[in-house]
């Protein structure tokens, strides 16, 4: 059983892959943003892999394509790692040798993730509920604002 750490950004990913004993087998600093490399080191393995990610704005994405490929992914909740894992020198090999470490000895806070299709209709109650703000606000003009020669709103 391997235990990959991918700590990810919007151009590269980090990657640290760790073995049942603990042992570091794959050590990448800059992989591209990309699917297929990520999945080709991943397969190479030749076992079963277990992929966690930090709940970042780009997790979603990269989730659902690693489950449709087959690898079992989880989501970690960021600010309880942070808790667990504190470091005074933090980089991203770190980071992601953290995540895999906490999975590996099965520590991960990880976070429910929630099926696209209910991630749709969440983002569509979010976009809605700030149209509803923005309306009211245009309604009803900050009442510390009157009287200043500034417009309403």
């Amino acid at each position: 059983m391997y235990y990959a750490g991918l700590d990810l950004h919007k151009r590269y990913f980090t990657l640290c892959v760790l073995t049942s004993e603990g042992q570091v087998v794959a050590d990448h600093r800059r992989l591209p943003a990309a699917l297929e490399p990520l999945t080709t080191i991943l397969h190479e393995l030749g076992g079963p892999v277990t992929v966690t990610i930090d709940a970042t704005l780009q997790w979603a994405w990269l989730h659902d394509r690693l489950a449709a490929a087959g690898i079992r992914v989880l989501v970690a909740h960021p600010q309880q790692v942070k808790l667990i894992s504190h470091a005074r020198c933090k980089t991203d090999p770190i980071d992601a040798r953290k995540l895999a470490e906490l999975t590996r000895a099965n520590l991960l806070p990880a976070i429910w993730v929630p099926t696209p299709e209910m991630r749709a209709w969440r983002q569509l109650l979010r976009g809605r509920a700030a149209l509803v703000r923005w309306r009211t606000r245009a309604k009803n003009p900050d009442p510390r604002r009157a009287g200043r020669g500034e417009p309403p709103g």
